[in-house]
């Protein structure tokens, strides 16, 4: 029997002295992909459609990510394989981030990393803060707030349901349950009214952390406060929304997006994928 509650405070303790020793503050989201690399852990994306992802242990450390999988879900892999990094565990090819193995030392790795993966890209102050900001109340959140936290931590919108039901103890396993039968293709669709086929949407409010850049894939789609100034043809507009303005990642590059009379809104990225 493995000692969940002395693993996930090990795993807290490694998250925050990490997020310390990077200079990353406790309310802001993290690049997952340039924290590793900054930390002296290569990280390459392969399709590989059989596993999650790979941590390889040699004299150049690297962690490998499945490129097919939604990108909230390869954040949370890359952070997951960073833990069996940091944690000092030999090289690891997860099929699956919900270890079944029956063997406690397997699970107790996959336990630690899971918890460290989450704390690390998803800290109580962060989440906490982010409901406050918007006057949302956590213990009745809906699925589109979910949805847009998750959006703005850059993490999968089931992986944040399971952090803070089960590490932080936010939500409580019957709310979580009743959170996991919206899917994000199904909030996505409710929130533009139709068959949307984009693979994901951002919604940037007017509450988005402005030191997080808003990083899309080509074809992804965004929505941006109705008054936002853009300064190039990286995205286009595809129509106004009740929302905001509604555009698309068109092309590869870097725009810089403000509103008028005011300090600049966000930056963003758009990738080829």
């Amino acid at each position: 029997m493995i000692d969940k509650i002395s693993l996930s405070r090990e795993a807290l303790r490694k998250a925050s002295t990490i997020r310390k020793r990077c200079k990353v503050g406790r309310l802001d989201p993290i690049c997952i992909y340039d924290l590793v690399e900054k930390c002296g852990v290569e990280v390459k994306f392969q399709a590989i459609n059989s596993m999650e992802g790979m941590y390889v242990k040699n004299k150049q450390p690297t962690i490998v990510v499945a490129s097919e999988r939604p990108a909230g879900r390869q954040v949370y892999t890359c952070a997951h394989e960073y833990g069996h990094h940091v944690f000092g565990h030999g090289s690891k090819i997860d099929e699956k981030i919900d270890s079944n193995a029956s063997n406690d030392k397997i699970l107790s790795e996959e336990f630690i990393v899971d918890c460290f993966a989450g704390h690390l890209l998803m800290p109580r102050h962060a989440i906490t803060n982010a409901f406050t900001v918007r006057n949302w109340d956590i213990g009745t959140c809906t699925p589109y707030e979910i949805y847009v936290i998750a959006g703005q931590l850059g993490v999968a919108y089931g992986a944040i349901i399971n952090h803070m039901n089960r590490s932080l103890q936010l939500i409580n396993a019957t709310h979580a349950n009743q959170l996991t039968k919206h899917s994000p293709k199904k909030i996505r669709e409710s929130i533009l009214n139709s068959n949307s086929t984009a693979p994901r949407l951002q919604i940037v409010d007017r509450h988005w952390n402005s030191k997080v850049a808003v990083d899309l894939q080509v074809g992804e789609q965004a929505i941006l406060p109705s008054r936002v100034l853009i300064e190039n043809n990286v995205v286009k507009k595809i129509d106004n929304h009740e929302l905001g303005v509604l555009v698309e990642a068109c092309k590869s590059g870097t725009v810089k997006s403000w509103l008028p009379c005011s300090v600049p809104a966000s930056n963003g990225t758009v990738r080829d994928g």
